[in-house]
């Protein structure tokens, strides 16, 4: 749906994506494993001026903020005033645009009535990435760089990649020595090569320090404790959810593991994540529990278009049941559940 969107906005606009201006072209929203989407035009640079389109969608809304920029070097800027309601005063938005060093970024922030072009949950304000030189995350090594390899590439552009090599070099930075950097570029870009080779380099690193087997409740640290830095410590555990689960399940869980939390949550010693997705005017929330012999994970199922599809996932160890659910969950589903008719579908870890 997003993709369509967002071509549709780029075939409504002439191909001619480049000129003297390194503004003008066609820039793509920034944003993975989101349901949100969009682009950037921006064309017909002249004078330090240039006209602009932005087009989002967020879930069920939608953002349309579209005008003249002013250009000075590397910013630009937007202003417009307006009334949202006849019988209120006039507000004003200001929409900034910086450009990055390599020209392939734009970020994109306002303030003010920011409102007045989305709505209550939609949203525009984010990373524009040129289409010809697509975002990179952030790794161990400069995905910028000149001289970066077709492995290097592959792991820039994966969010799962990039925070594995970032875990990687955190914690084991001596173990990058060439060889194992000659043993990953022999993935190529298989991403599920460089992904297993990374879980692999990261597990027998963890074994090789602490001299014993992978538990994930001491690999991820006391869950009384404080200091985990998301997403660099979560690479094991990603993939056992990954192996274990149903893909399906899997693949939308993982929408709320991009989005980690870990404030204060009613799931005692849980860790907590939560997103929300506009259009279903509900804050999708996940949990799971971790102690030094099972893991628990629950997730809420969200249909916007089916509410009677809507319930809560819960995978379980292998022969648990209902009964079995953790006390730490209770606080937590007794506030859900009253808004899921559904109920629990429980489900089991493979292994």
């Amino acid at each position: 749906m997003i993709k369509k969107l967002f071509l549709c906005l780029l075939l409504s606009i002439s191909d001619n994506a480049y000129s003297a201006s390194p503004w003008e072209g066609k820039w793509e929203i920034g944003r993975y494993d989101n349901d949100f989407g969009g682009g950037l035009i921006i064309q017909n640079c002249q004078n330090n001026k240039c006209d602009f389109d932005i087009g989002t969608v967020n879930g069920a809304h939608t953002c349309d903020v579209k005008g003249q920029m002013k250009i000075n070097g590397t910013e630009a800027i937007y202003h417009e005033t307006m009334k949202i309601f006849e019988d209120e005063d006039a507000k004003k938005a200001t929409v900034h645009f910086q450009l990055n060093a390599q020209k392939n970024i734009i970020i994109v922030k306002c303030e003010g009535n920011c409102r007045y072009y989305c709505g209550m949950q939609g949203y525009f304000e984010g990373e524009y990435e040129n289409e010809h030189n697509p975002l990179r995350f952030e790794t161990s090594f400069d995905c910028w760089a000149e001289n970066i390899n077709d492995t290097e590439k592959t792991i820039c552009a994966d969010a799962n990649l990039a925070a594995a090599d970032i875990e990687m070099n955190k914690k084991y930075e001596k173990a990058m020595t060439p060889e194992w950097k000659q043993k990953r570029n022999d993935c190529k870009t298989d991403v599920d090569c460089l992904w297993n080779f990374y879980v692999s380099s990261i597990t027998n690193e963890y074994q090789k320090t602490t001299d014993k087997d992978v538990n994930l409740y001491e690999y991820l640290g006391n869950l009384e404790e404080d200091g985990l830095y998301y997403p660099t410590d979560f690479t094991l555990l990603q993939d056992y959810f990954h192996k274990n689960m149903a893909k399906e399940d899997y693949e939308e869980w993982k929408l709320a593991f991009g989005q980690i939390s870990m404030e204060d949550n009613e799931c005692e010693k849980c860790y907590y994540h939560k997103y929300g997705v506009a259009g279903l005017y509900t804050i999708i929330e996940s949990a799971f529990y971790i102690n030094h012999d099972e893991i628990w994970i629950a997730f809420l199922h969200a249909d916007y278009e089916h509410k009677e599809d809507e319930y809560i996932i819960m995978y379980a160890p292998e022969g648990k049941t209902i009964k079995d659910i953790p006390v730490q969950y209770q606080q937590w589903l007794e506030r859900i559940k009253p808004h899921y008719p559904n109920g629990i579908k429980l489900k089991h870890f493979s292994r």
